[in-house]
């Protein structure tokens, strides 16, 4: 039986020392690389200070989640999360044209090359990997989310449960 190296088991202890304080470490994978195109990146957005155009789509972006704060390329601070409810009221108080996106409008974010979170941070910095409200409803009670950790196409929960918000209106800007 071959013994195992002094090194290697120090790697070990360290990764298991990790592991019992609940640190997580980004996985490799956690990345975004855009696909190359006539030696450019192709990239859907436009970032312009604190909101980001998708001319494609006609929209405009908060750069930042809610709750979050845009300063020198960052987005400082928390996201927000909230219920579907308090999400909307938000929105509407927000006030120039700014409401919650569609659920088609929130998937155009997801980018299948970027994970955890499923968007580019780039473009959208601090996006949380977590779940976001959109304005479509599912009967009575229930609401449409978009998954940014997993880059799920999206799905339907309680409207009392808590997600984060984006918020978005029409019109590219320039």
């Amino acid at each position: 039986m071959m013994q195992t190296r002094p090194a290697i088991r120090r790697f070990a202890a360290a990764l298991a020392g990790i592991a019992a304080l609940g640190v997580c470490v980004a996985p490799a994978w956690a990345a975004c690389s855009p696909p190359q195109t006539k030696g450019r990146a192709a990239h859907p957005f436009r970032a312009d200070d604190g909101v980001v155009f998708a001319a494609a789509a006609g929209l405009t972006w908060q750069r930042c989640s809610l709750g979050q704060q845009f300063s020198d390329g960052h987005c400082n601070g928390a996201a927000t999360k909230l219920d579907w409810s308090s999400a909307q009221q938000a929105a509407s108080a927000a006030g120039h044209g700014w409401r919650l996106p569609t659920l088609p409008e929130l998937q155009g974010l997801l980018l299948n090359y970027c994970s955890s979170p499923a968007t580019d941070t780039a473009i959208f910095p601090g996006t949380p990997a977590a779940w976001y409200w959109s304005s479509s409803a599912d009967g009575a009670q229930g609401a449409w989310f978009v998954d940014f950790e997993q880059g799920g196409g999206g799905g339907a929960t309680l409207r009392t449960s808590a997600a984060a918000v984006r918020l978005v209106r029409t019109g590219s800007g320039h």
